[in-house]
């Protein structure tokens, strides 16, 4: 897992991202009418597969100092005619913000999908503690062998899902899902 989600933050993948949240916001103001239909269309055929040049967006990063410009500019002059459009009327805050959770949502996604599994051998382990609850084991502490006082007897799976009850309960909740 680790990575997979490593590579959700690189640089590539952000850029990425980035040009995918452009796409989205020219689908919806072509849709609007904000912008012209071919200059949507013509984004999303030039994002289809398009991965930014990293050197071209330092390039025009020093140009600019700023890495959201550089990369809407190095995009805007694949897209070709209708580069203009890209962008158009956004902040790069919000397509950098909108392109970082839509990082932290795939992310999220993988490690719920990760805790259910754990969480689910856990179960398991829990019931094979059950199972053999009332077997005669010998108990040490450190060194030196483990008495019940009172009498009762130990229970091997009384323990084995302390501090998860309620990361259980919240995926079977569904406050995890999906």
């Amino acid at each position: 897992m680790t990575e997979s989600v490593r590579e959700w933050f690189s640089a590539a993948a952000k850029r990425r991202r980035y040009v995918e949240v452009e796409v989205a916001l020219a689908q919806a103001q072509a849709y609007l009418g904000i912008i012209p239909v071919e200059a949507a269309a013509a984004i999303v055929e030039t994002a289809a597969g398009y991965d930014p040049d990293p050197g071209l967006v330092a390039e025009r990063m020093s140009a600019h100092g700023h890495p959201m410009m550089a990369l809407v500019e190095v995009f805007a002059d694949a897209v070709g005619e209708h580069g203009g459009w890209v962008h158009w009327g956004a902040t790069t805050q919000n397509i950098k913000q909108t392109g970082d959770v839509l990082i932290l949502r795939d992310v999220h996604a993988v490690v719920v999908d990760h805790l259910r599994a754990a969480l689910g051998r856990l179960a398991d382990v829990a019931d094979v503690a059950d199972e053999t609850a009332d077997l005669p084991m010998a108990a040490r502490t450190g060194s030196t062998p483990s008495r019940s006082r009172s009498g009762t007897r130990w229970r091997s799976g009384s323990t084995s899902c302390c501090g998860t009850s309620s990361v259980w309960s919240s995926l079977h909740r569904g406050c995890c899902g999906r």
